[in-house]
């Protein structure tokens, strides 16, 4: 690793630690639990090849299933929120 990197590394992990993404592990055990009943069922057919592929990032990345999921999500709905507002196309109200 060059010095970039092991910066890099260190800001992320500390920035995991401040945004609580050190309890992923933690809260998948509480789901399994039954500890988190607020939570709501997700689910969706894909594709194998992506299911996959899904597989390989979180082993290689030590983190499950729904944190990588969730995080995407997560993501995916605030950038797209970010594209709806910027069209003018909903009422502001109601997102």
């Amino acid at each position: 690793m060059n010095f970039d990197e092991v910066i890099q590394l260190h800001v992320l992990k500390r920035k995991a630690v401040n945004h609580g993404v050190n309890g992923g592990r933690l809260i998948d055990q509480a789901i399994e639990q039954g500890q988190l009943p607020e939570l709501r069922q997700m689910g969706a057919r894909v594709h194998p090849d992506v299911y996959e592929r899904l597989e390989q990032v979180t082993t290689l990345l030590d983190m499950s299933k729904r944190e990588f999921i969730e995080g995407a999500v997560s993501d995916a709905l605030y950038r797209a929120l970010e594209a709806i507002r910027r069209s003018d196309i909903h009422d502001q109200g109601s997102l």
